[in-house]
């Protein structure tokens, strides 16, 4: 049997990418975007696409086995000007997506995408899953209310985790790219 997974955010750089490796995996992926269309890369592996809003709504009334949520505000400079855009909107997805599953009885495996932005600076310049977070932006501030919304989620009986990963593309690969093409 195939196994359905939903990518939120799936037209940004890491949604697009989890879109092609799950379908080269051999699952069925359905995609969601702001956009009304799936960008060129998504429309290739994805089964189905859902233009939508997710802070409005949330677009998947059937069963799927699992959901990447990517979707959100996702830059830490802009946060500042607008702090309560940032923490409204990421909230209210996380709310929409946590209500519907609850309320359609549905309990797929849900992997919400954090950062590692959340971790407070050490001296060592090294962290774990056991170090101190720090609400250093608005950004990050809308990162940890989301994770807290994923531990009420999971004590309500959804399958969550949060994930923290680190930015996928390091400053340092950025500009020896840059260099080369100059």
């Amino acid at each position: 049997m195939t196994r359905t997974i939903v990518v939120t955010g799936a037209n940004g750089f890491v949604g697009s990418h989890v879109v092609a490796q799950a379908a080269q995996r051999g699952m069925s992926v359905w995609a969601i975007g702001r956009e009304r269309e799936p960008s060129a890369g998504v429309s290739a592996h994805a089964d189905r696409y859902f233009s939508a809003d997710l802070a409005d709504e949330w677009p998947v009334r059937d069963a799927v086995d699992a959901v990447v949520h990517l979707a959100g505000l996702a830059a830490v400079g802009p946060s500042f000007a607008n702090p309560q855009r940032y923490i409204e909107i990421n909230s209210r997805i996380m709310t929409h997506l946590g209500e519907s599953l609850l309320e359609s009885g549905a309990r797929p495996r849900l992997v919400v995408v954090s950062s590692g932005a959340v971790y407070a600076p050490t001296p060592s310049g090294t962290v774990d899953e056991t170090s101190a977070t720090f609400a250093s932006s608005p950004y990050v501030v809308a990162k940890l209310l989301v994770e807290q919304q994923c531990r009420y989620y999971a004590g309500r009986g959804l399958d969550v985790l949060a994930a923290r990963p680190f930015n996928p593309v390091s400053y340092t690969h950025l500009r020896a790219h840059e260099t080369k093409a100059n």
